[in-house]
């Protein structure tokens, strides 16, 4: 058998990777360094995903979790504190979401769109 320890990373491609970087900028309130013209990553601030804009572009596309591929991505976070930090953060930003949520109704999260409109969540990974 093969042991995997977790998802080392995860990669997203977006339309316009500097309008999705100033939008995370904007909700961690830090700088990203790019890695390269085309991507940049949130290890800065502990997460392992990167965003990618490629060359080949479809100018209209939008994310739709419906189609096969991606459903969604979460940040973990530890403590109702920090989530509650988020969920004021992106009310400052004018991001819509529904507030504190609980998964089965016990997993704490917040869950909004991205500039491309890929559902994103910040999710406590235990009972709170």
């Amino acid at each position: 058998m093969i042991k995997g320890y977790g998802i080392a990373h995860t990669a997203l491609t977006v339309l316009d990777v500097q309008r999705t970087k100033k939008f995370y900028e904007e909700l961690f309130e830090t700088k990203f360094d790019m890695d390269d013209e085309r991507s940049f990553s949130l290890l800065e601030v502990g997460v392992p995903c990167w965003f990618t804009e490629r060359e080949k572009k479809y100018p209209n596309d939008r994310f739709d979790e419906r189609r096969v591929g991606l459903d969604h991505i979460a940040f973990e976070l530890k403590t109702l504190e920090e989530l509650k930090r988020v969920i004021k953060r992106l009310g400052e930003m004018g991001v819509n979401n529904a507030g504190l949520e609980r998964f089965a109704g016990k997993y704490p999260y917040v869950a909004f769109r991205d500039p491309d409109n890929i559902q994103t969540e910040f999710f406590i990974v235990k009972e709170l």
